[in-house]
């Protein structure tokens, strides 16, 4: 049998040592760029500074939490929710229970007017007992609160601003817990029912 080579020109040997150089290149190019963002990264890591400290020892993260409840979360509301530069969260105040009807009488309001003081920190109790539809408003009041969350039926809603009305299309009890900010007289009502007694006033002095 003739030898095989024999049978391959010289042009056929030059390609496919092209192919076998290209082939190899390629392979070295994948090397390069598999083990480029590892070195990249060791280099990084080396190049950080390193702390003076151990970063889990106990006695040190003690110290850091004490620092930040004092200067950061305690000089707002305190590292516990009392005690800071602005006004308590823990500690409120539950203010008269505001009633909207009645069950012989859907438009009885036996409190209309509610008073607090400005800086301070509130629950009020929102109950409809009547048998109608109630939309409760008291736009100016709520757009001058800090209001912390509603809670209907043990569920909470947090909101980044004011509510624009309460409505109660059945009796229940919607809370609103609050600090009050400014300090003035705002007016309440029931949207449609103000002619029937249902307005109010809530009081910040």
């Amino acid at each position: 049998m003739k030898d095989r080579n024999a049978f391959i020109s010289p042009r056929t040997s030059s390609f496919r040592g092209a192919v076998r150089a290209l082939l190899f290149a390629g392979a070295a190019l994948a090397l390069q760029a598999t083990s480029a963002p590892v070195m990249a990264q060791e280099a990084a890591s080396a190049a950080l500074p390193k702390p003076s400290f151990d970063l889990e020892d106990p006695a040190r993260i003690a110290s850091g939490k004490k620092r930040f409840n004092k200067t950061c979360a305690g000089y707002c509301h305190g590292a516990e929710g009392v005690g800071g530069r602005a006004p308590d969260f823990k500690g409120r105040t539950d203010l008269p229970e505001l009633f909207l009807g009645a069950e012989d009488n859907d438009y009885a309001v036996p409190v209309k007017d509610i008073e607090m003081e400005a800086g301070k920190s509130y629950r009020l109790r929102i109950t409809a007992k009547g048998q109608k539809e109630y939309k409760f408003f008291a736009s100016e009041f709520f757009r001058g609160v800090w209001m912390n969350q509603i809670v209907i039926n043990h569920l909470e809603v947090h909101m980044a601003g004011p509510p624009h009305h309460l409505e109660f299309d059945d009796q229940g009890t919607i809370a609103v817990e609050f600090v009050t900010v400014r300090a003035g007289e705002f007016p309440w009502s029931v949207q449609g029912l103000e002619s029937r007694g249902m307005t109010g006033r809530f009081i910040v002095k």
